[in-house]
Parts: C-alpha cells; structure tokens; sequence
C-alpha cells in the first residue's frame, strides 16, 4: 500500500513518519518547492537517490522527528514534485545534459523534472497542507484519483470538504462508474490505471482533527511537542455505500445499524462494518492502517461524534490563535492573563449560540427565519440552548480551551507560523521587496478564513452575531496585510531600531541589560573599565515560555497562600472574639 502525502509540514511528517513505519507500507511525499526538495534528498539511499544519474530511479527523502529529546530519523521515502510551467524548459536542460560529462559534485544534487513528475494512480491522499492551498493543489492530482481512492483530510479549520467536492465532484457518480469499470476488472485487466485514466469518479474522504503538537526544528527535522490524539471519520462515495448496503452476509442486521450507511448513527464504527474489497480495498486500507499508528492515539469515531471534536477544536483556534498571532505570543504566554480569557469567553460564548443554532437545525427542531420579515409573529427567534452539560456549550468549550492553552502551553500556533515569514528583520528596498510575493491582494497565508471565517458564515446563516470572532479574524488579516508591504519593518526603522525578533514577543519577563554611561574624557576610571563581555546566547523562546509559565503560577501560588493565611486569621480572631 502507497501513501502519497500532499504537504510536509509539522503534522504531515508526524503522520508520513508513523504509516511509514508500518510492515508493508510505503510513502511517498509530493513537494512544491525544489530546494525543499533537494534538502529532503536522502543520499544514503543508493545511486538511485540522485536522480541526475539514474533517470528510471525514484528520489527518495528522509525525515527526522524528535521527541522528548531523543530523535528518530526515517529514510526511504519516496518523493515527487508538482508540475509547474519550468518543467518543460528543465527537461530539455537535463535531456542536453545527458550525453555530457554531468554537472560537478560540488553542484548538488539536480531535480529532473522527468523523474520528480510522476502521473501513477493514487490510491490514498493524505492532505495535511493549508487550508486556503488545498483546492489548487488538488487540481494537479485529479487525472490520478478515482472512486477507488481515498483523501485523508487532517487540517485546521472547515469547509475544505465541502469546497473541493463543490469545486472537483459536484455530483458523484462514482457507482455508475464502478459498474463500468467492473466488466474490466473481472477481465484481468487494471481497472486502477482505467479509472485513473478516465477520471473514475469521486473518491472517499476520511476527515480526521488532531491535537497534537508540533514544530519545525531544520528543513528535516520536526519537534513533537506536545502529545494529543487524532480522531477521524468517514465520509464514503456513492460506490462504497452501493456495495454495503448489497452486501451478502454483513455483519450487521439492519442498515441503520451501520455508522458507514447511517451518518447519524451514534454506533462505534469497526472494520466489520467495512468489509474488504476490491471497492473499498484503499478506504479499508487506509482506516485500517490509521488505526495501527499507536503513537497517534487515533481512534475512529461516528460522525456526529467527529462533528463535535471539529466544532470544539475549531472554537480553540478561533480564540487561541486569533489571540496568539496578533500578540505574537507563544501559547503559554496567554496562561494567567485576564484579558485573553475575557476574550476567550467572549469567542466561546458566540460560538456556542452558532453551534446551538447548528446542532438545532441539523436536527429539525430549529429553522431560521427572514430577518426582514414585518410580521411580529414571525420574526427570527433564537434557537434553543445547549444544556451546560453538552461538550458545545459555553462553559464547557471555555473549560475544553484553557484545558488545551495549558497543554500546548510551549507552543507556537499554526496561524502566528504563517505569519513569522512575512515579518523580515531586513530593511525593505527595491532590492528585496516583490509584489508578486507581498501583495495585499494575494490569498491569505493563514487558514483563518477556514477558522473565524468558517464560524462567521454559520452565524449569518442562522441569523447569529459573531462580533468578537469576526473582529479578531479582521485583525489576523489586518496584520497580514501590514507585514506583507513591511510596514511593520518600516515604523522599528524610522525609530531607528530593529524589529523584535518572534521568539522574543513571548510575554516574559526577564530584564534587559542596562546600557553603560559613558565617563567623561578626564574622569580616571575611564581606562579601567572592563572589556564588554561576550554577548550571551540567544535564549531558546520554548524555554522563555516555559519559564513565563512557571513564574505565572508562582505568582498564583502565592496570591492563594496569602488568601489562605488571610482566612486563617479572619477565623482565628472571630475564635477569640466568642471567647
């Protein structure tokens, strides 16, 4: 079984690296950017690792993951590259390369595109890359996938299912499809290459959330910060339905009974009720071989079920990294701070009328009305609230955030990540400013318009306000739009000093050295100052943040014993006063 995974980021190498380490399984990374590429380059793989002297060889890459401090480095894993339009000018540059003496050593090593370009069908997809990027990243992948395929969505935000099947699958067909190709495959002949070729119809998605964490340390080499779980759903075709719902001998008495059949089943799904075969050979694959990835904790939920994981970890990165990437903060720095959790209370309690209104329409007992309706009698009413017990309640989605601030408390969140490129400590000039790169019209780097955009159009379209999520996505965007023309560099610079760099926007507290006066010319100490000491090494900001944490909850710790002693002696004197 072959994994391709679009995207190698924190949580795609997390994922790359586990399936990679299951018996009989191999993954193979797609790659946009060349000199990632060649930094992935495993040149302990054999000749067939350079590419440049083995044109019907595969490029394989390595990854490295660390965790508590002990790394674990992956090799053999496949690469390719998306298509882009140099490729045609760099094939014939390594085609007239070829019958020459070969580039030198020291030159690196050379990406061809005609053996980076691959066009095999794809049988699973796992997508980790961003949000607002998967829909055109798709687009180059579509003549490789089929009905027989399956995408494994594990992003930030939502609505990317919901765009690409708009955009790619508007109507799924996939069991016409199937019946077509099926007189193929009783032949003998590969009905994957023939769906692949045809364009075979909408393939599977399996929708997954994860709360883990995670860095970039190197161009290879990952950090896992921080443990969580990933959970995921399925969301089959019309093919895979077709064939379990005809299934001769299932495993189940009624339709109903299968969460695969019955998307509102609150049933625990299992692989009996997915049998294998040749239809659902890459989705059972795939559930089957995520499940095996132990160090994920993954687990395999019903759908509603995954539908309330994604709502409340979308309300987390609505506040969280709304918050952390207009402050520059790291997470931890939040901890302790009234004021963020005024506004984490704020987005909680919005989101929590959104998700009322959605949990109440989603099952019937809720419709929104016209807005503008001049009968009194029908004007919008709000929806019925959650009780305090419901995990999509305000108080509990309140308590589900500041549970997940404190447990990635040493981390950077993914939005405040998007915008750390775009900060540059180099004053901008004509030289290295490129409106191709930094124009404000661009999309937006971030996934936030999958985030608080996202919670914003579930409130227009049952009629809620969602003031305070809107705002802070504005500001995320805001910010964005600023550092992209430097202006932010531009306003450090007419004060004549640098920009802070991101690891020092953490919220700490530790002191800044005192410049020295400098002494008269005739003072006679001035030739008996000591020689400046070495400037000290950079402080590791996860360290800063670590240590901002601990005198949080020093000071805390403090405030609580002061209290106490406060309550000791209010109750020693009352003791001595009935005395």
């Amino acid at each position: 079984m072959r994994f391709h995974c679009l995207g190698v980021g924190s949580i795609g190498s997390l994922l790359a690296t586990n399936l990679a380490a299951l018996p009989s399984t191999q993954v193979r990374l797609i790659l946009r950017r060349k000199d990632l590429a060649k930094q992935l380059l495993d040149t302990s793989a054999g000749p067939s690792a350079n590419p440049a002297h083995d044109a019907s060889g595969i490029p394989f890459g390595s990854l490295t993951v660390e965790r508590d401090g002990l790394a674990k480095r992956t090799a053999g894993l496949e690469m390719e590259l998306t298509r882009s339009p140099n490729d045609f000018f760099e094939r014939s540059s390594h085609a007239g390369r070829a019958g020459g003496s070969g580039s030198s050593s020291r030159s690196g090593p050379q990406i061809d595109p005609r053996v980076w370009n691959r066009q095999d069908p794809i049988q699973t997809l796992v997508v980790t890359t961003k949000t607002p990027a998967t829909v055109p990243a798709i687009r180059h992948l579509l003549p490789r996938l089929s009905s027989r395929s399956t995408i494994v969505l594990c992003q930030n935000g939502m609505g990317v299912l919901e765009a690409l099947l708009e955009k790619y699958w508007p109507e799924d067909r996939s069991d016409e499809i199937e019946h077509s190709f099926s007189d193929q495959a009783r032949s003998g002949r590969d009905s994957w290459s023939s769906q692949a070729s045809a364009g075979g119809g909408r393939p599977s998605f399996v929708c997954a959330t994860t709360t883990h964490g995670a860095w970039r340390k190197g161009a290879a080499h990952f950090v896992h910060a921080g443990m969580g779980d990933l959970k995921f759903g399925v969301v089959p075709n019309r093919a895979v339905m077709s064939f379990l719902s005809q299934y001769p001998d299932p495993a189940w008495s009624d339709p109903s009974e299968n969460p695969i059949l019955n998307p509102r089943s609150l049933i625990e799904p299992t692989l009996e009720h997915l049998p294998y075969a040749p239809v659902t050979s890459s989705l059972h694959t795939t559930v089957s071989s995520l499940l095996a990835c132990k160090e994920l904790q993954t687990s395999w939920l019903p759908l509603p079920t995954l539908q309330i994981a994604q709502l409340q970890k979308l309300a987390v990165n609505a506040s969280v990294n709304s918050i952390t990437a207009i402050a520059g903060v790291h997470n931890g720095a939040l901890v302790g701070s009234q004021k963020a959790k005024r506004v984490i209370e704020s987005v909680t309690r919005e989101c929590a009328d959104v998700f009322a209104a959605h949990v109440a329409y989603e099952q019937g007992t809720w419709r929104p009305t016209d807005p503008d309706t001049s009968d009194p009698a029908e004007r919008p009413s709000r929806p019925p609230a959650l009780p305090p017990s419901h995990p999509l309640s305000a108080h509990a989605l309140l308590d589900y955030t500041l549970r997940v601030l404190l447990k990635t408390s040493v981390n950077i969140s993914s939005t405040l990540s998007d915008l750390l490129p775009l900060q540059s400590n180099s004053p901008t000039s004509r030289s290295n400013f490129s409106l191709a790169q930094n124009a404000p019209s661009l999309p937006s780097r971030t996934e936030i318009e999958y985030i608080n955009g996202y919670i914003v159009a579930l409130g227009r379209r049952y009629g809620i306000r969602t003031d305070t999520v809107e705002a802070l996505g504005d500001l995320v965007l805001l910010k964005e739009e600023m550092a992209r023309v430097g202006a932010v560099d531009r306003v450090w610079q007419s004060r004549g000093a640098r920009p802070p760099s991101p690891a020092a926007s953490t919220g700490s507290r530790t002191p800044s050295p005192r410049r020295a006066s400098p002494e008269p010319a005739g003072s006679t100490f001035a030739t008996e100052v000591p020689s400046a000491k070495s400037p000290r090494a950079p402080e590791h900001p996860h360290d800063r943040a670590a240590r901002h944490i601990e005198m949080t909850r020093d000071s805390e710790a403090r405030a609580r014993r002061r209290e106490y002693e406060r309550i000791e002696r209010d109750r020693d004197d009352r003791a001595a006063g009935n005395g």
